[in-house]
């Protein structure tokens, strides 16, 4: 099935632009020629757009599973033999805390794709325009993806700085534009035009905004793919519109059941109480929905959820005592001030108040990426 998809997306945009990047670019028929080797176990898609997208085609064309990687992150090996018919493999924190593995299979990653490309109404002269990761779940099948299944454009910047943001979007009449809250708030601080973008999308958190600028709120998990859209609002919490082909049911445990032919084969470890899998996945939003509309109020799990970027408390806690030793005793999450963040880094620790100086935080934090920062520290 794959096959034939693709062989007409390299026959109707072969010699067109498939990925475009600050260093380089390459075609539809460049791509499709550099994914003809072939490879065996599993292959890793790693590194930037052109070097992910060779990767997964590469394991969709010859039917060899293809993990995908954070390029700051060590590949972890699943725990588990890897269930038939599994083509991608994402390995992921997300609201539960815990890094593990999670599998799909060919036709769910597609469907996801297809409930994507529906939702934001992309027609094939669209770029996307993506200053995010496609690592993540929304920066892999809102952006990579749709280069492969739809023939799609792909604009990708590493850096989401609002003069390489305006200068992508010169250079496409029609764009969508993918970015998360903290993003849209620095855009728009800086008034970058978006005149040309025909949909200005944000995830990874429930957005905020006061400003006109017209975003929508896809909203999702990595296990079930994209499951909602909605208009940003001056609420804390989502309120958005189920897709076609989602269901969602309240559990008895108030969390929220989401069914659809996207959500994938299972995680390589399951904890206690967990549904993944055969179509199901219960996820750890709290909320309610009503007639097809899904509003959620919290999320239960032990994931930090940064602007965005899920956050492992247990690998925070980890690296911190890797650094400073014992004396950190926990690592949490509170409600940012700034509902742009979503949530903070906090650290429980046990010191004297006149010990916690800035050198003693600058080293604990050395083996800290950016984001995993504690923006608190508390006092045992």
């Amino acid at each position: 099935m794959f096959g034939s998809i693709w062989q007409d997306t390299v026959a109707r945009h072969g010699q067109s632009v498939a990925i475009q990047q600050p260093d380089r670019i390459i075609r539809f028929a460049e791509l499709d020629e550099a994914s003809r080797v072939g490879a065996t176990g599993f292959i890793e898609a790693r590194g930037d757009a052109i070097e992910m997208a060779i990767a997964i085609l590469r394991g969709l064309r010859h039917d060899i599973p293809v993990q995908v990687v954070e390029r700051d992150r060590p590949l972890r090996t699943p725990a588990i033999p890897l269930p038939e018919s599994t083509a991608i493999i994402k390995q992921t924190v997300g609201a539960s805390g815990i890094r593990r593995c999670q599998f799909f299979s060919e036709a769910q990653i597609r469907d996801d794709v297809d409930r994507i490309y529906a939702a934001l109404q992309m027609v094939e002269s669209d770029a996307i325009v993506a200053p995010i990761s496609l690592a993540h779940s929304y920066g892999l099948t809102a952006g990579l993806l749709q280069v492969i299944y739809k023939g799609q454009k792909l604009h990708w910047l590493p850096q989401p700085f609002p003069i390489a943001v305006t200068q992508a979007l010169a250079n496409h009449r029609r764009a969508i534009l993918l970015g998360v809250p903290s993003l849209w708030k620095a855009w728009s601080l800086a008034q970058v035009p978006l005149g040309n973008t025909m949909g200005r999308i944000s995830a990874g958190a429930p957005l905020v905004d006061d400003r006109g600028a017209d975003l929508c709120n896809l909203y999702g998990t990595s296990e079930t793919g994209a499951v909602a859209i909605g208009r940003a609002s001056n609420r804390h919490h989502f309120t958005g519109q189920l897709l076609p082909g989602v269901e969602a049911t309240c559990h008895p445990s108030g969390r929220v059941l989401y069914s659809s032919k996207s959500v994938g084969l299972g995680y390589d470890c399951v904890e206690p109480d967990e549904v993944f899998g055969q179509g199901h996945h219960l996820s750890w939003d709290v909320g309610t929905v009503y007639g097809g509309h899904l509003s959620l109020t919290h999320t239960n799990g032990q994931g930090i959820n940064v602007a965005g970027r899920k956050l492992s408390p247990h690998e925070v806690l980890e690296k911190l005592r890797a650094a400073a030793g014992s004396c950190i005793q926990e690592v949490f999450k509170v409600q940012s001030r700034d509902p742009e963040r979503c949530e903070e880094v906090v650290v429980r620790i046990d010191l004297e108040p006149e010990s916690l100086t800035s050198s003693f935080k600058t080293n604990a934090c050395r083996y800290l990426a950016p984001w995993e920062v504690p923006r608190k520290w508390v006092i045992a």
